[in-house]
């Protein structure tokens, strides 16, 4: 099984001039088409302050369940704290 990189960084949102932390993955499902797997979370200063990685764990579990839909097992991403 191939497996794909998930990016965790954090940068501007797509869908406002917000920063966000994001997770992001390109990768081939069963049907050989490429499916993009993306999640974002704002997390408040006081997550910020208290942790860099604020919200990993939401967007890890976002990217897993985004990979179910698509027929993609987990066990195929490689997230960035394995």
């Amino acid at each position: 099984m191939k497996k794909a990189s998930v990016e965790f960084s954090g940068g501007q949102s797509r869908y406002s001039e917000r920063g966000v932390n994001y997770m992001l993955a390109h990768i081939t499902n069963e049907k050989e088409e490429e499916v993009e797997l993306y999640a974002e979370c704002e997390p408040t200063d006081a997550e910020y302050a208290a942790d860099e990685c604020a919200g990993y764990d939401r967007l890890r579990e976002e990217i897993t369940a985004q990979a179910k839909a698509h027929g993609i097992a987990p066990e195929a991403l490689e997230f960035y704290y394995d």
